[in-house]
């Protein structure tokens, strides 16, 4: 029984070596960004508030949310506004205009 808490030691020592190795050396790789630009494409007259979230589903549609009027709206991978909801007057219509 004595030898099984130093196997557990070592193994959890050269698990947390094993990982800092591969941690390392992907800190190392060099990722650039170059900003896009006119993207997204809003419809005139909109603009965005701070950003919260995005994501991406499968078809490449870029889903974001933000603060402020018209809080989700959806992209075409190109950056054409697709659509938008989440306004409170969308949520009136959905729960009182059936």
């Amino acid at each position: 029984m004595s030898t099984a808490i130093p196997r557990f030691l070592m193994t959890f020592a050269l698990f947390v070596v094993a990982c800092s190795f591969s941690v390392t050396a992907c800190a190392d790789d060099e990722i650039s960004f170059e900003p896009a630009n006119d993207f997204p494409k809003l419809p005139d007259g909109w603009t965005l508030g701070p950003c919260s979230a995005v994501a991406v589903n499968s078809k490449g549609e870029i889903f974001l949310f933000h603060r402020g009027k018209h809080p989700i709206l959806c992209f075409a991978p190109n950056g054409m506004y697709l659509r938008s909801w989440g306004d409170r007057r969308d949520l009136y219509n959905k729960l009182f205009k059936q």
